[in-house]
């Protein structure tokens, strides 16, 4: 399966692999966005580094960013780490986090390297939130 999703305490990893289509990236989102947990989640962390291909048009990434920015009135404030080394894969990642923000979404993206850096960015905002 290219896109797996696991739960975690505060919210959804989301590991890509391989061959990614577009169809594969709106099943997922919906999967997260409906799921009943979703309603509870602070952060999404994307991990992209295992995919090798992600077949996304302009229409679907304005797609996917129209959903999340609609979910993110219900649900503020979630954080999303991105993590890709890859070039092409960032230039997709930048795209959607323009066209969410021309959309007015609550939520707050970074991309990232590696896991690690991105696991800090996302505890060190929940311990602060916590707080």
């Amino acid at each position: 399966m290219p896109i797996t999703h696991i739960w975690e305490e505060n919210g959804l990893y989301t590991i890509m692999e391989g061959h990614i289509t577009a169809l594969e990236l709106v099943k997922s989102n919906s999967e997260f966005l409906e799921h009943p947990n979703a309603i509870y989640c602070h952060y999404q962390l994307v991990n992209a580094l295992g995919a090798e291909y992600i077949e996304l048009d302009e229409i679907a990434l304005v797609d996917l960013a129209a959903d999340d920015a609609a979910f993110s009135r219900k649900i503020k404030d979630v954080k999303v780490a991105m993590i890709t080394d890859n070039s092409e894969f960032r230039k997709l990642a930048e795209k959607y986090i323009q066209l969410s923000w021309k959309l007015n979404s609550s939520w707050h993206f970074r991309i990232f390297e590696t896991e690690d850096e991105a696991r800090d960015w996302l505890q060190l905002d929940l311990h602060t939130d916590a707080v």
